[in-house]
This record gives structure tokens, sequence and C-alpha cells, in this order.
């Protein structure tokens, strides 16, 4: 029947469908190139030689995981303390590229820890963002004069957060 269906339609039925002629590793090599083109990670390439880190400080536990979102699809890593007097003691001790900063804490406030922040040498330089709730112009007047680098309202565009921690870690002069 097959053959008669080809003669009366006048095409020839193919009986086996041809073989890809590459490999296994060359379609696996193929589809990393694709999928990586498709889904760049911004702000960090593979020959740079640590990923740049964020310190998140703020008391409320929701907040965190969602900016630890925000900044890894900027390739940004972070770790996150719920109070001011651990977040000096860890930047003390530790080496980060960023400090994402709420302002409602308990002692010390966030202005507290931005300030001590500013006075020290070794901390001075890493840029600070402030992320909160606080809306007043008091809030933004008092952080942008105790040296914060940007000033972002909760809720906020993980997106937009994102963004403005990579124009931090990466100036257009630098790029």
């Amino acid at each position: 029947m097959l053959t008669s269906l080809s003669k009366t339609l006048k095409w020839p039925l193919r009986k086996s469908m041809p073989q890809p002629s590459s490999t296994h590793s060359q379609q696996s090599a193929i589809l990393s190139r694709l999928s990586n083109a498709a889904n760049p990670i911004l702000g960090w390439c593979k020959w740079r030689a640590r990923k740049p880190s964020a310190l998140i400080v703020d008391d409320d536990p929701d907040i965190p995981p969602l900016v630890e979102l925000a900044l890894g699809r900027y390739a940004i890593s972070s770790d996150s303390v719920n109070d001011g007097a651990s977040a000096i003691a860890r930047l003390r001790v530790g080496s980060y590229d960023l400090v994402i900063l709420d302002l409602a804490m308990g002692v010390p406030t966030g202005f507290d820890v931005l300030l001590s922040l500013k006075k020290e040498a070794k901390l001075r330089e890493i840029p600070v963002i402030v992320l909160t709730g606080n809306d007043s112009d008091e809030a933004l007047a008092r952080s942008f004069g105790y040296g914060a680098d940007d000033f972002v309202l909760k809720p906020f565009k993980a997106n937009e957060l994102g963004m403005r921690a990579y124009r931090l870690l990466y100036p257009l002069t630098a790029r």
C-alpha cells in the first residue's frame, strides 16, 4: 500500500529518518553556548578572579532572600546580617564590595551604621545602597549626607536594585 501511495503522490516515501551528523558531545557544546548566550550573567566574566560580594543589613527576615535573588541575576554574591552591630563586625573582618543597608533597625540604627562605615578608612570606599521603607525627605537627605551612594525605597523592583548595584560595582569609566 505504501508503494502505491508513493506512486500516486509522485514523491518517494522515506523509510527511515536521516541520522544527525554531529555527535552527542558536539550537540552538548552547542546547547551550552546557546543557553549561555540566551541567559547571560551580567557584571561578572569568567576571567575575573572572584565575584563581587554584598552584605545585606536588614532586620526583616523576608528581605535578604529577595535582595539575594535580585543580586544573583548580576552575579553578585551576598551575605546577610540582621542588626547593625554584627554588620560592622562582619565588615571589619570580611571583604565586601557593596553594602545594602536598611535604616529602620534597632540600636545601632542604619544611620549609625552608615556613619561608622564612612568614618573608618578601611570601610569608607565601600559603596552603600540604602534600602528602606522610609520615604521622608529627611531620610533621603540624611542618607546622602552621611555618605550613601544610592537610595531605594521598599517595596523595590528586583531588576532595578540589581542594576543599581551593578552600576556601583562597575562604573562606566571602569568598563
